[in-house]
């Protein structure tokens, strides 16, 4: 949602206050990511497939077969429901509605499919099975298949996440699946409390971000009919609900390290303050642009405090 106001003023006063051939200059190079990593969703594709090098890391499992295939997945999923949006349900932005009506984005779903398929079939059956789940969760999510009631009688085909309050938990399960219990099963890892509790933490850090995206998308959901948690309860509660469900984690994951049921992680906990600071900054007055930077960047986090840990730091 784009700015207005006061907002949009201080974002023009700072901006004005560079030269212009620096304001040119940095416009193209914003627009130029956006449409290279943002539109085509390979920056939110590369978060997953990070939290998948995360979680390997903490099973002690291979991650290289299972971040591909979840990544060249990831943006097959994200590049058809962002079509579907596109047609569906108006998006705000110009830029993107044109950007995914664009014959490039049929060339980008096409290589991502092929590769996906390849890397399916270089699969354990057990992993293929996971995958299965995830992508099937991941299609359905996007595509008008779900019969659903009409508001003044009769039936609709609606998206799977038109489903009242199902938006941000479906998401989060979907990349449970597809960023822990397949790379699991992938190396015949045994599924213990350590896997469990590692399986907790992506879904509550996944759902968080998915949810905040609910708050930036809450107009376009209000008036489309999708029941969200910031539609329904409003995103002052809404925020104050995904701080309490990151508290109830940190929790959980403190037990748990206790109890000595799982090595404990520092990575977690600094992860979980990360999303109740952004769950706190951000509102609907944030520019959608930050949304899609921030909130997708911010899943590399967990990989990126592994590699600082290991480097010494």
């Amino acid at each position: 949602m784009s700015t207005t106001g006061a907002d949009q003023s201080t974002w023009r006063q700072a901006g004005e206050q560079l030269p212009r051939s620096a304001r040119r200059a940095g416009a193209l190079l914003w627009r130029g990511f956006q449409r290279a990593f943002i539109f085509s969703s390979i920056w939110a594709a590369g978060s997953v497939a990070a939290l998948t090098g995360f979680a390997c890391h903490i099973m002690e499992v291979p991650a290289t077969m299972p971040a591909l295939l979840v990544f060249c997945s990831a943006i097959f999923v994200y590049n058809l429901d962002h079509v579907a949006d596109a047609h569906v349900q108006k998006m705000t932005d110009a830029d993107a509605i044109a950007y995914f009506r664009s014959p490039g984005v049929l060339a980008l779903l096409s290589v991502a499919a092929i590769a996906t398929g390849w890397l399916v079939s270089t699969a354990p059956l057990p992993a293929q099975a996971c995958f299965a789940i995830y992508a099937t969760a991941g299609l359905l999510y996007g595509l008008p298949i779900v019969p659903f009631p009409k508001r003044h009688g009769g039936w609709r085909l609606a998206r799977l996440k038109e489903i009242p309050f199902s938006k941000g938990w479906l998401v989060g399960g979907c990349i449970t699946i597809g960023t822990v219990l397949m790379p699991a099963m992938w190396a015949g890892r045994e599924l213990d409390w350590a896997v469990g509790q590692l399986a907790l933490f992506i879904f509550v850090f996944v759902s968080s971000n998915t949810h905040m995206f609910d708050v930036r998308d809450i107009d376009s959901d209000r008036e489309h009919r999708v029941l969200t948690l910031p539609v329904a309860f409003g995103v002052r509660r809404t925020k104050h609900a995904l701080i309490l469900l990151n508290l109830v984690l940190l929790a959980c994951l403190m037990w748990g390290w206790a109890a000595q049921i799982a090595a404990p992680h520092p990575e977690m906990v600094l992860s979980s303050a990360a999303a109740v600071l952004w769950i706190l900054l951000l509102d609907t007055k944030t520019p959608r642009s930050i949304y899609g930077t921030l909130i997708d960047g911010c899943c590399y986090l967990p990989a990126m405090l592994v590699l600082i840990h290991h480097a010494g730091f």
